[in-house]
């Protein structure tokens, strides 16, 4: 954009000096699956088969505004009349 400062108009990721990137595939599953999920990983974290990574992704600090998945926002509106993209309890609106 002709005019406009680079520091408000370029993205930049905020990565640690040093650090490899990853690149990992989005997962998405459907709404009535995510508890059936979360239990079976309760149960294996509960045995010790798994535990948390505590230096996971410390290249890049966690954003504090994700975007949402679209398809599971689409998914969500089945039988309702609309959808509002305003969300009241993050603050960023």
């Amino acid at each position: 954009m002709t005019g406009s400062d680079p520091k408000v108009v370029v993205h930049h990721l905020s990565v640690k000096k040093g650090a490899c990137p990853v690149k990992q595939g989005q997962r998405r599953f459907r709404l009535e699956l995510i508890s059936l999920i979360e239990g079976a990983v309760n149960k294996l974290s509960e045995v010790g088969f798994i535990q948390d990574a505590k230096d996971l992704n410390n290249a890049c600090p966690k954003d504090d505004f994700p975007s949402p998945i679209a398809e599971l926002m689409i998914d969500a509106t089945t039988g309702h009349e609309a959808l509002s993209s305003m969300d009241g309890s993050s603050g960023y609106n």
